[in-house]
């Protein structure tokens, strides 16, 4: 086991990553900071107790980055738009929950067996899972419309047009609407929150509707229409605040409440995105300009970036500590030491402009922040990334893998097919979601 911490990254984490406890995975991703963190411990080792099968991988929505940007003279760009890359799922009371864009519905299945227990077509690809909450779910599709069903069986109760006209265009092989509903749908405080929008030369649409009826009148419930919007990839909110992920361009906040704006979260952007307990937005790359994985930390609150590292490109954070990968290695770090230290490195950083210093700083400020990583090990960089119940859960090429969040140290792994970009933990089970399609299941034997 190796501690280093490379100059590169300077974390000013001030972060809480307190998450709900509990034993279902409700919303993408376990709640509406997107943490990615539960609870829910995992008995190790698993194995496999069944496997969907999809006829097709993921129709995503997106082909990918561009070859080079040859403005820039950079090649091997990352995506900044790769949302919908494997189906993945939530979990609650015993089932399973994902949105196909190969067969555009929204799939049930038994958390036990795999049995499918019902299936909701709809017009379009489905590309987030549904939302669900007391015996409810929500999803929205390519098609312009968002809908409520019964999570037990399925049945319609009530659908949306959230588009603001019937017409479609082809995209893909199909034909969705220029206002698709590729936010998912997030609940909060009797609401169902989502964005209709594709187009930045279009108008979008952020709604807040009675979860229970579809209805926009009320206290709280809003249908906001956005010039200039490019909204994609899953809504956050705080108490007080919604974040709305764009791909190329800088996520924008709005007032929960309302819907008011307030402005974009600069230097920030990709569909990658988790906001701390104490509103701090974790973020990719502004723009596709930098050939490789960077991950900025703003603070929400004031629109301010507090730090960007490269090399890695999915972090974890649980009260004092947060996880990252970076430069072939799994990092565990210390938030309170970063705290008790920043009067120091801010200090050391302001020395940046003199040269003569310029080695002597950069030793210095390793030296100070080398005690701020609690440990290192050498891990291949996931492709998705969670904790449950203590323990790092990695997807990997054509893996899993589940790692002591304490130590570092590798407990269990097993293959999975393709690449495992959806992890989600609920009732003692494991969800692996790959891009070829598949969802795994991992139990305790």
């Amino acid at each position: 086991m190796r501690s280093l911490l490379r100059p590169g990254l300077i974390l000013t984490f001030l972060l809480c990553g307190a998450t709900p406890a509990g034993a279902d995975w409700p919303v993408y991703a376990h709640d509406n900071r997107r943490s990615g963190v539960t609870a829910e411990p995992l008995d190790l080792p698993l194995r496999r107790v069944w496997t969907f099968e999809s006829p097709a991988p993921p129709a995503t929505a997106w082909t990918g980055p561009a070859k080079w940007d040859a403005y820039s003279g950079n090649a091997g760009l990352q995506s900044m738009r790769n949302f919908d890359p494997a189906f993945f799922v939530t979990a609650v009371a015993g089932r399973v929950y994902f949105g196909s864009s190969v067969d555009h519905s929204a799939h049930c299945l038994d958390a036990a067996t795999g049995e499918r227990l019902w299936i909701f077509p709809t017009g379009a690809p489905v590309r987030f899972p549904p939302s669900v909450q007391q015996d409810r779910a929500w999803f929205g599709s390519d098609d312009g419309f968002v809908y409520c069903t019964g999570a037990a069986d399925g049945t319609l109760v009530w659908k949306l047009r959230a588009a603001p006209s019937a017409r479609l265009i082809p995209s893909n092989g199909c034909l969705i609407s220029p206002w698709p509903v590729r936010t998912g749908v997030l609940l909060d405080r009797g609401r169902a929150l989502f964005a209709a929008s594709l187009l930045p030369w279009e108008p979008s649409y952020l709604y807040a509707v009675d979860a229970a009826t579809g209805r926009i009148e009320g206290n709280g419930l809003f249908r906001a229409e956005l010039s200039d919007a490019t909204i994609q990839g899953a809504l956050l909110a705080s108490a007080s605040n919604l974040y709305a992920p764009q791909g190329r361009s800088a996520p924008l906040t709005y007032d929960l409440q309302t819907g008011v704006s307030g402005g974009p979260i600069p230097e920030a952007g990709g569909v990658f995105c988790i906001l701390t307990e104490d509103d701090q937005l974790v973020a990719g790359p502004a723009d596709q300009k930098n050939p490789e994985d960077v991950v900025r930390l703003s603070d929400a609150k004031s629109n301010q970036k507090l730090v960007s590292f490269s090399g890695s490109n999915r972090i974890l954070v649980d009260g004092s500590t947060a996880w990252l990968h970076r430069a072939g290695n799994l990092q565990a770090i210390d938030r309170a030491a970063i705290i008790r230290l920043t009067p120091e490195r801010d200090a050391l950083s302001a020395k940046k402009d003199r040269r003569s210093d310029e080695n002597a700083r950069l030793a210095q400020l390793e030296e100070l922040l080398r005690a701020c990583v609690l440990w290192e090990e050498p891990a291949p960089a996931p492709f998705g990334f969670i904790l449950a119940g203590g323990v790092l859960i990695a997807g990997l090429e054509n893996a899993v893998r589940a790692v002591d969040a304490a130590s570092g140290r590798t407990l269990w792994e097993a293959p999975v097919p393709g690449r495992a970009y959806g992890l989600a933990a609920a009732g003692g089970r494991l969800f692996v979601s790959t891009d070829r399609g598949h969802i795994c299941c991992f139990a305790t034997p």
